[in-house]
């Protein structure tokens, strides 16, 4: 090909030694580009500028190029408004990311669709419509290094990309998508985004390495698969994200992985299952991220998040966690002590299945959960439970539920077995919801200030459990379901009570705000589908209403 006046060559092959001898260097990292992919026995083609046979579009110059080629895109002509297919082993150079310019001008196609293997990019602002990919990967080894990404659904790589790298590029709400793919580094890049950043799932042996990655939505970093290393990450939470999650880094089935050295700011870790491998020196909000398998007999008086599995015999004592996830995560974690820590701006404070241990004179603060609990035979006693926007205690437990303070909360306690007695609950919409068919005692709480007091019952006459039981289990059920609440004051309650289906529910001697010398009616209905079909009216009926309120040992009314 014709090229440049000779004035105008030199200054391009000395661009070239300085790739070839120095390596690109990014304004904010040193994007290492090496020999091997820069120097070619293949041809140069020339996309802008002034030079006699030059082409005018990157596109044409990929259909004149072959494989092993470089076509090298002066900025003198951005930007460069098209959008490209690159089915051949080529090496796509800027001449500088920030003034080299690719728009996407098609709202149904990709602003670079990559179909060869071996294809490098570099020093490119590339930018995508709405709804379109800045790349989508089809091939594998793609090297996509010291660019600029802007907009869109982000890089794509859908079941194609192995051993690809991407380093020291930019993202500006564009996030990055891998979908069954392996081998894949991520290093080095600077992610700003409203919503997630980087999503991995059903791979394996991915790297993603010191990145600065800001964003928010459900996860900023999202990763299902295993085998990987998540290294020297730095992420922060977006405080302009739609999504209160909090969830920085969201290990989702993700085994035998390299967890290590990452630090988090207003978002957390979040481990589902047990996931193995190495989890270590990890910190959130500048403290540790504290990890436990299989240990006994330990004290954690220092952390930002904590997350245990299997484990016994341990406290956890004078926290202070906020802006992550899950506060304290607890997986099969039996006779352990949870006293003294405060936690907030939480999507769930507490969050697990635990046996035998007690919780104790704790402090949960605007968050939507304060305890998502399952297990059996826990102690959950003297703590404090303030805006919680969904449930303060969320309980398919057997637990013991008692002497807490539960305000502003939408709904204080929804219990489905277990004990539920002496606790103050106030402006809160729902003060108790009793739900499920297993035995249930509610007594001796002080409900106030509340738009209904209790609600008991909400499953379905012939849901899933009761359409499988037995005729000799239904004919036990008054006794092995019986819901009993009792001596409780309900004061100042838009509604004092309401239910549905709890036909075995026994409503014994509660105080309904102002005396009453006659039974108590308390309306309700009965539905054969909690979700869908027609409604009976129905009652339910306290027999000996209180005339005065109780007094309750711990609290003054």
């Amino acid at each position: 090909m014709v090229q440049r006046f000779f004035i105008k060559k030199g200054v391009v092959l000395g661009i070239i030694f300085l790739f070839v001898g120095t390596c690109v260097v990014p304004s904010i990292a040193h994007a290492t580009v090496g020999f091997f992919q820069l120097s070619s026995q293949g041809n140069w083609l020339y996309v802008g500028g002034s030079g006699p046979g030059n082409f005018s579009k990157i596109q044409d110059a990929i259909n004149n190029a072959s494989d092993g080629d470089t076509v090298f895109v002066y900025d003198d002509s951005s930007p460069y408004s098209e959008n490209i297919i690159i089915d051949k082993s080529v090496s796509l150079i800027g001449e500088n990311r920030n003034t080299t310019l690719l728009w996407g001008n098609n709202q149904t196609e990709d602003t670079i669709l990559l179909q060869a293997e071996n294809v490098m990019i570099t020093q490119i602002t590339v930018r995508a419509e709405n709804l379109t990919h800045v790349i989508h990967v089809e091939e594998d080894n793609a090297r996509l290094i010291g660019n600029i990404f802007i907009n869109g659904l982000g890089i794509g790589f859908f079941n194609f990309g192995e051993n690809s790298i991407i380093e020291n590029n930019l993202f500006f709400n564009c996030p990055l998508m891998i979908l069954g793919a392996a081998n894949i580094i991520i290093r080095g890049n600077m992610m700003e985004n409203l919503d997630g950043c980087i999503g991995i799932l059903f791979a394996t042996s991915c790297t993603v390495e010191n990145n600065i990655i800001t964003g928010g939505g459900l996860s900023i970093v999202e990763l299902f698969g295993e085998s990987f290393k998540i290294i020297h990450n730095t992420i922060r939470w977006n405080d302009s994200s739609y999504v209160p999650s909090h969830a920085g880094l969201n290990l989702v089935n993700c085994y035998n992985s390299i967890v290590q050295d990452n630090q988090l700011t207003n978002c957390g870790i979040l481990l589902k299952n047990r996931p193995g491998g190495e989890i270590t020196n990890n910190y959130v909000n500048g403290k540790p991220f504290v990890y436990l398998h299989n240990t006994k007999n330990t004290v954690i008086d220092d952390a930002g998040q904590v997350h245990a599995v299997d484990c016994c015999d341990i406290t956890i004592r004078n926290l202070t966690i906020s802006n992550v996830t899950q506060g304290i995560t607890l997986y099969n974690v039996r006779n352990s002590l949870i006293k003294d820590n405060t936690i907030s701006e939480c999507s769930e404070c507490i969050y697990g299945t635990f046996f035998y241990c007690a919780f104790e004179n704790n402090t949960f603060d605007s968050c939507e959960m304060g305890m998502m609990c399952r297990g059996k035979q826990n102690d959950i006693r003297k703590n404090r439970f303030i805006n919680c926007s969904i449930f303060g205690i969320f309980t398919s437990a057997t637990e013991e539920i008692q002497n807490n303070t539960f305000t502003l909360c939408f709904t204080g306690v929804c219990l489905a077995r277990g004990l539920c007695a002496s606790n103050r609950i106030e402006n809160c919409s729902i003060g108790i919801r009793c739900s499920g068919w297993s035995a249930i005692r509610v007594t001796s709480n002080s409900i106030r200030f509340c738009g209904t007091g209790i609600v008991a019952g909400d499953s379905g006459l012939m849901s899933r459990q009761t359409s499988e039981l037995s005729t000799d289990m239904i004919i036990s059920m008054p006794r092995l379901f019986r819901r009993e609440i009792s001596y409780n004051n309900i004061i100042n309650t838009s509604v004092d009570a309401s239910f549905m289906n709890a036909i075995f529910t026994h409503w014994i001697g509660n105080y309904w705000g102002e005396p009453y010398e006659k039974p108590k009616i308390i309306h309700g209905y009965l539905k054969y589908d909690p979700y869908w079909g027609p409604r009976i009216e129905w009652i339910n009926i306290d027999w000996r209403p209180a005339s005065e309120p109780y007094t309750i040992p711990w609290m003054r009314e």
